[in-house]
């Protein structure tokens, strides 16, 4: 029940950290262009056009968020599968950003994938 009320489709973005060759080109990560104002909003700066846009999603996970803290967000919809509902977890974005990392993670820090099957079985 607390799926159908909160929609049938949700969007989270997460940000992966930089890699350490981009960070230490910046000397730091404080130069970063990304912020998050409020919970599940991503500010992004254009230095070039001085210009900053933001973007609204169900849940923004930072570059400090942990395998958990992500697990814990989509956990309901493992739970829906064991109910016999369909659910699919589909992750989205460029190569490198960090999808394979989200969804299977090392073997001592285990994504979605792995969770999932454990919370399952």
């Amino acid at each position: 029940l607390p799926q159908v009320l909160r929609g049938n489709i949700r969007v989270m973005c997460r940000v992966r950290p930089p890699l350490p060759s981009a960070a230490s080109k910046t000397g730091n990560n404080s130069n970063s262009c990304i912020s998050f104002p409020l919970e599940g909003l991503l500010s992004v700066r254009d230095v070039a056009n001085a210009r900053q846009r933001e973007f609204e999603f169900d849940a923004v996970f930072a570059s400090e968020a942990t395998q958990e803290q992500v697990f814990q967000e989509v956990s309901p919809l493992v739970r829906s599968c064991a109910d016999g509902y369909n659910a699919c977890i589909f992750a989205y974005g460029q190569t490198g950003s960090g999808k394979t990392y989200t969804m299977e993670g090392p073997a001592d820090n285990p994504g979605i994938n792995s969770r999932a099957l454990q919370e399952l079985f």
